[in-house]
């Protein structure tokens, strides 16, 4: 498979720069990893170890080889449109969690790698929330661990901090293991005319 995350990442911004949420994203990354790889196959929500209940947001098969990906859509309130094709963009929030969320990606693939189940893997976080790429003010977090700051390096267990809430860590109360290294780096996707909203960028996480 001929992939390059940053190349299809490009092509992707110049017919959708801006999607209506998570899955519209999967779909539209799916096509386009498909046009550039002809003959590939995508298949979305699948279970890529059938003796596990663990679920794969796209499959991409092509010259008899897997490669799995998840896909987080971060999004902050955004009005606009494109074209004729209208967008209105929910505040998410709740940046700890989704904190969180992205690196149980992360582990997941390291996971379906490891076990076999896929030949490659990518982690791709799109997002106009600039909270995600820029350091907080506050020194010790409680998600500390699970910050996805530009130019961070993340690897090993990572843990809550002690101040956490009960209400923040439900249903994400254990730890998360990584048994590589990461290096965060971020890519500007699209931008519009916004204050605030309007710049889209995207972390990307590939094996």
């Amino acid at each position: 498979m001929n992939f390059n995350v940053k190349e299809t990442m490009e092509r992707l911004s110049k017919v959708r720069p801006i999607f209506h949420a998570e899955s519209d994203f999967q779909h539209a990354l799916a096509w386009q990893i498909c046009e550039d790889n002809k003959g590939s196959k995508a298949r979305l929500e699948t279970k890529p170890l059938a003796e596990e209940n663990l679920f794969l947001d796209i499959s991409i098969e092509s010259e008899n080889k897997k490669m799995a990906i998840e896909c987080k859509y971060l999004t902050r309130k955004l009005v606009t449109s494109v074209g004729e094709e209208h967008f209105s963009l929910r505040d998410q929030s709740a940046h700890n969690q989704r904190r969180y969320d992205v690196m149980k990606d992360i582990a997941r693939i390291e996971h379906f790698v490891k076990e076999k189940a896929v030949h490659t893997g990518l982690v791709v976080v799109l997002t106009n929330d600039s909270q995600y790429w820029t350091p907080k003010r506050k020194s010790n977090p409680s998600d500390k661990e699970f910050r996805l700051t530009e130019g961070r390096k993340v690897t090993g267990e990572l843990t809550w901090g002690i101040d956490a809430s009960s209400g923040t860590t439900k249903g994400r109360e254990s730890s998360i293991k990584l048994e590589n290294e990461y290096e965060l780096s971020w890519s500007d996707y699209s931008s519009f005319e916004s204050s605030i909203g309007g710049n889209f960028r995207y972390l990307a996480i590939t094996w």
